[in-house]
């Protein structure tokens, strides 16, 4: 029986120790695939954060590059703008426009025509608003020719005929059917013919004023519709011609 008890007790012993063992163990292989888990999730957290701070200086790079063509881009805007509002300035001053513009057109005829510049920048010098002038002005009256008009009475002679003055326009049309006069509402072309067969032409809609130049006179014209239909008014007036005094 003592025997018995002591080996009984001996057996208790060694599975107490077993399962000491056995508990230690699985804590253990726990513990272990515990720290596993732990460093690969960390050597993962830490190629995340890599990952993502490579991103971000890629995205700040990016970012830089886009800011740096925008500065580009809105430095070649302004450039345009500039270069444009140069161009601008430079063609409001060389091309000239309105009044300005009609005078060049004339002087262009006259140099074509053989008119010496100096010539002309003389008579230009000496021009002034009001003329010294006869004030003493002829008034006459003559049809405005037409593709319907017949001819006759379609000019008038001024400076003992030396200015012939002739005009055309467009046909009027009174419901629906076309006149032989012409629409006063409409531009007509007013023509002036000297005796040395020099041609000037002025265009726009009544009431118009031109100045015809001779060698001797200054001739002021002014042309405005008259009471009786397809007829224009003219009244002429002599000046003095432009001198170097």
């Amino acid at each position: 029986m003592p025997l018995s008890l002591h080996e009984s007790r001996r057996r208790s012993r060694r599975q107490s120790r077993s399962r000491f063992f056995s508990v230690v163990f699985v804590l253990a292989l726990v513990g272990g695939a515990g720290y596993a888990i732990y460093t690969a999730g960390g050597m993962f957290a830490e190629r995340e954060v890599v990952r993502l701070q490579n991103e971000i200086g890629q995205l700040k790079q990016n970012m830089a590059s886009f800011e740096e063509r925008d500065a580009k881009a809105q430095s070649a805007v302004e450039q345009a703008a500039g270069q444009e509002a140069y161009w601008k300035q430079m063609y409001e001053r060389d091309v000239p426009t309105g009044p300005a513009k009609d005078l060049q057109a004339q002087l262009r005829a006259r140099l074509n025509e053989g008119v010496l510049p100096a010539r002309l920048a003389m008579a230009i010098s000496s021009i002034v608003n009001k003329p010294a002038c006869e004030d003493k002005p002829v008034t006459k009256r003559f049809i405005v020719r037409t593709p319907l008009h017949p001819g006759g009475n379609d000019s008038v002679g001024f400076a003992d005929n030396s200015i012939t003055v002739t005009a055309e326009g467009k046909t009027a049309t009174s419901d629906g059917a076309k006149l032989a006069a012409f629409d006063p509402a409409q531009p007509i072309t007013v023509s002036f013919l000297t005796l040395g067969g020099r041609r000037v032409e002025t265009s726009g809609v009544l009431p118009m004023q031109y100045s015809v130049m001779t060698d001797t006179a200054e001739y002021r014209f002014s042309m405005q519709t008259a009471e009786t239909r397809g007829f224009v008014i003219v009244t002429g007036d002599k000046c003095k011609a432009p001198s170097a005094g």
